[in-house]
């Protein structure tokens, strides 16, 4: 099983609620990490589990399958992703160059 597979099934055990990134075929990839302290600018109210993307390899998988450029990905990522609050269960992005 690969580490990624493996976080996602301690994830949705732990916490089926959690929200993750569709296609997951696609983005199912680039969980590098879960937690119960995310680092993010949401306010949230529980410590529920959650899904950690690497942002860079979302952009790789936007960038394979939809054959945008780096900007593009990124961009798209940052705003319809990394930025949308779909309740507590809500995913973090994390960018390397960032974090």
């Amino acid at each position: 099983m690969k580490k990624y597979e493996t976080l996602l099934a301690t994830l949705t055990e732990q916490n089926p609620e959690a929200l993750l990134f569709e296609p997951r075929s696609t983005f199912d990839k680039a969980v590098v990490a879960i937690t119960d302290s995310p680092r993010d600018h949401w306010c949230r109210e529980t410590q529920a589990l959650v899904a950690v993307y690497q942002g860079e390899d979302l952009m790789d998988a936007m960038m394979d399958d939809e054959g945008w450029d780096s900007t593009t990905a990124m961009e798209w990522i940052s705003f319809n992703m990394a930025d949308a609050w779909g309740g507590e269960g809500t995913p973090v992005v994390q960018w390397a160059d960032l974090d």
